[in-house]
């Protein structure tokens, strides 16, 4: 059919463009033209790539046969209709003989279009021949939409067979050429897992390893690549906890291995992605919760399918209605057996009450599980899909961010989930998480993902590990810079000492090797100095809050005696005869599930609630700071941070007074070079510690927090309790960070049952509900408790331990 069809030939191999004339397949006088072009051109398409020398080449040629074929166009050549190559030089069409000037000139202008051609995915034709595109010296016009969906669509079916997707030829693209929309790549996924299905009744299921090799991932908003050369393996039964700061990549890398664009993962393998953000469509925004947990299990769905199929095949043949001769009896009833032990192995029969279950350790009451999905917030919705993925247990499992709208009680459960079930002891968990307690109870190994170097570089260990070596690796870099610069000192001191006084020729000579030995060290600390740069990326400048100072005698900031409240509408009260006292240096934490009225309590305490009964008492000199989940986004992102502070303090407009607003910038961790960026281009912890000097300007006496670590990475999260403990005044803290809770809560409250109590310690609370889950979940293993601080908290002690 090429032959036929085709006058012109594009052979691509090895980065290298072959092209003539087509002559029954050969091609006479073929020329080897090295393109600078054509890696680009290789890989210019997924479509093209795999069929580069079947659909591909017909495509460019359609209608070349019109055209009578013209001249040849080759990559990097001044070669076409409008010139002649002789042995004098290159003529063009008058038979001017052109000077080298004109050639170059002609040879760069030829280049510029080829890679104008290549930037459109050159390689799949519109309809013109490639004949004509020769005949005005410019390489064939870019794809017509039709043609290009073919491509597209035979590119899918070869994937879907199993086909190994090239990285690199995805990367060449340009940025954000593959990346697809969440609600895109869901319906992908769903497809995805209804293909592994089908294969794993063919082949079983997947329990290998994944392994990447040199991946790149290119930045979706443009730019540089977020991560280049990246090759790691995944290996079942351990849990990665990729992490890095805000900005890194660390979601879209997510992405990539979700839509199958890294490593080798199979058709075969069963993959569930749970993104910070749940979309619902049309046909799932009317479930209930369970339905559409019960609904995501699709390999328990399509055996059930096949169970009913296989079944009616039986009926009818017993029946006496005539069956096809491929459903023959025996072979149905062999069908109907593997499919029912298939269903056994996934436990089928339990699937409604283990859903459930499920649900209910993630904090779903009856009322939440009774209504549809689409009445429900973004962080119920999130849940909902967390309890989907965990329940179909897939082969690969990805959770970007899963505790994020969780309370501690479900965050417990998840743990001992991912850690003790034997289910995921054959299966692979990459996990993206700021909550340090969680990434050290469940994370056998770590991923990290550098922005300053693009590259992605596993450890083994949990998070905790993993700073502690980076600690240690710092401590070691500072000293072997100090032994180092001592050296070079001493050797440059000789060295300058022997050329300024002179010597012999011998002392001359030791004089310039010990020159280059203190070169050859500075070589050696530059190069350790990149690699420490990047271990110091991760960590924060210290965030020194503004405090307003002692009361006079009154010690309490507010108090609450006696009240109880009740919103309109209930027909019970949410909180009862509370009494509560608040102290000019105490530092209180809020604990107990959502809904229990943690919230109310701190709307009364500011004065946003007015009791039903009882007497909240403020003192009148008080100053209250505010800092809320969503903080971050409050600030003016179009200004920079200190005309941000101008705006909201104007003061006199001195030149101490914009000092002063500068320091107050500095000491909250604002380095003098970011105060003058636009806050647009500032990190989340950047911009969150412009909020933070927003709020401690006023100097509080009070610092009022709801979930304030919900955006912040790991490292700014560290900053933030540092600050806090340090911080002389007052804070309120309503926080689901275990970590961050245990390192600054001194006083310990918990909410529930419309009551508000005191506990001895926040390890003495994860203790108790760690006991409460374990007798619901039948469990009888020992508890422990770890120090304050150090990483991990109450934890069960089985196998692994919790």
């Amino acid at each position: 059919f090429v032959t036929g069809l085709c006058q012109d030939r594009w052979d691509v191999d090895g980065g290298r463009v072959f092209e003539g004339r087509m002559d029954n397949g050969e091609i006479p006088g073929a020329e080897e033209v090295p393109s600078e072009d054509a890696p680009e051109q290789a890989s210019a398409s997924l479509g093209a790539q795999a069929v580069s020398r079947s659909l591909a080449g017909v495509a460019m040629q359609a209608g070349g046969a019109g055209r009578g074929g013209g001249g040849h166009w080759a990559a990097g050549t001044a070669v076409n209709s409008n010139t002649s190559k002789t042995n004098e030089g290159v003529r063009d069409v008058k038979g001017r003989l052109l000077s080298k000037k004109e050639q170059r000139a002609l040879e760069k202008k030829q280049r510029q279009q080829n890679k104008a051609s290549a930037a459109k995915k050159a390689g799949l034709g519109t309809g013109v021949s490639a004949g004509a595109a020769a005949e005005e010296g410019v390489p064939p016009p870019a794809p017509n939409a039709s043609e290009e969906k073919k491509a597209k669509r035979l590119a899918k079916k070869l994937a879907k067979q199993g086909m190994k997707q090239s990285v690199e030829g995805l990367g060449s693209l340009g940025p954000g050429a593959h990346e697809t929309s969440d609600q895109g790549l869901e319906m992908a996924l769903a497809e995805a897992q209804r293909e592994a299905i089908r294969l794993r009744g063919e082949v079983g299921p997947f329990n290998g390893s994944v392994e990447v090799e040199r991946a790149t991932v290119a930045n979706p908003g443009g730019g540089q690549n977020l991560v280049d050369d990246a090759s790691f393996v995944l290996v079942p039964g351990r849990v990665y906890g990729l992490i890095g700061r805000n900005g890194t990549g660390k979601s879209t890398l997510m992405r990539n291995l979700a839509a199958r664009r890294v490593g080798n993962i199979p058709a075969s393998a069963l993959m569930h992605y749970v993104s910070q953000e749940v979309r619902l469509t049309p046909e799932t925004e009317c479930l209930t919760p369970l339905e559409l947990v019960l609904a995501g299990d699709i390999e328990r769905h399509s055996l059930l399918a096949e169970v009913k199929a296989v079944e009616d095949s039986l009926a009818a043949v017993e029946e006496g209605k005539p069956a096809s001769s491929a459903n023959d009896t025996a072979q149905l009833q062999r069908r109907l057996v593997s499919c029912q032990e298939r269903l056994d192995m996934i436990d089928a029969d339990t699937a409604e009450p283990r859903a459930l279950e499920m649900l209910q350790h993630l904090g779903f009451t009856e009322e939440l599980l009774a209504r549809p999905l689409t009445s429900l917030s973004g962080g119920w919705r999130v849940r909902v899909a967390l309890a989907t993925a965990i329940f179909a247990r897939p082969d690969l499992l990805l959770l970007d961010e899963p505790t994020n709208h969780c309370s501690i009680q479900a965050v417990l459960w998840l743990i001992q989930e991912l850690r003790q079930s034997e289910a995921w002891k054959s299966r692979i968990i990459v996990v993206v998480s700021h909550d340090r307690f969680f990434l050290d109870e469940v994370c056998t190994d770590t991923l990290h993902l550098s922005g300053i170097a693009k590259r992605l570089t596993p450890s083994r260990g949990n998070y905790g590990l993993w700073a502690k070596r980076r600690r240690q690796l710092l401590k070691e870099y500072e000293h072997r810079r100090e032994t180092r610069q001592a050296q070079v000192d001493k050797l440059n001191e000789y060295a300058g000492h022997g050329f300024r006084y002179g010597g012999s020729e011998s002392q001359i000579n030791m004089m310039k090797m010990k020159a280059k030995q203190a070169d050859k060290l500075q070589e050696e600390q530059a190069a350790e100095d990149e690699e420490a740069e990047v271990l110091k990326e991760d960590l924060e400048l210290p965030l020194r809050l503004l405090a307003g100072g002692s009361l006079g005698d009154a010690d309490t900031l507010v108090s609450l005696h006696n009240v109880s409240f009740q919103y309109p509408g209930m027909d019970h009260l949410l909180l009862g005869a509370v009494d509560f006292n608040l102290g000019s240096k105490s530092k209180v934490v809020l604990l107990g599930e959502n809904g229990n009225g943690k919230t109310t309590l701190v709307k009364l305490l500011l004065g946003h609630l007015e009791p039903t009964q009882g007497e909240v008492r403020r003192n009148p000199q008080i100053r209250i700071g505010l800092v809320n989940q969503h903080h971050a986004d409050q600030i003016d992102l179009s200004l920079t941070p200190l005309a941000f502070m101008k705006r909201q303090f104007p003061g006199d407009h001195s030149y101490d007074y914009d000092q002063k607003l500068r320091g107050h910038l500095s000491s909250c961790g604002v380095r003098a070079e970011q105060q003058m960026v636009k806050c647009q281009d500032l990190s989340g912890g950047q911009r969150s510690r412009v909020a933070m000097a927003a709020v401690s300007f006023t100097q509080p006496h009070l610092l009022v927090m709801d979930e304030p670590t919900n955006n912040l990475d790991l490292e700014a999260i560290e900053a933030l309790a540092e600050g806090l403990e340090h911080f002389d005044g007052g804070v309120i803290l309503v926080s689901h960070d275990q970590y961050f809770v245990s390192r600054v809560a001194r006083e310990v409250f918990v909410v529930e049952k419309g009551s508000v109590s005191r506990v001895e310690s926040f390890e003495r609370y994860q203790t108790r509900e760690l006991k409460k889950l374990q007798r619901r979940l039948g469990t009888k293993q020992r508890v422990a408790t770890t120090q304050k601080g150090g990483g991990t908290a109450a934890a069960a002690v089985g196998k692994g331990g919790l």
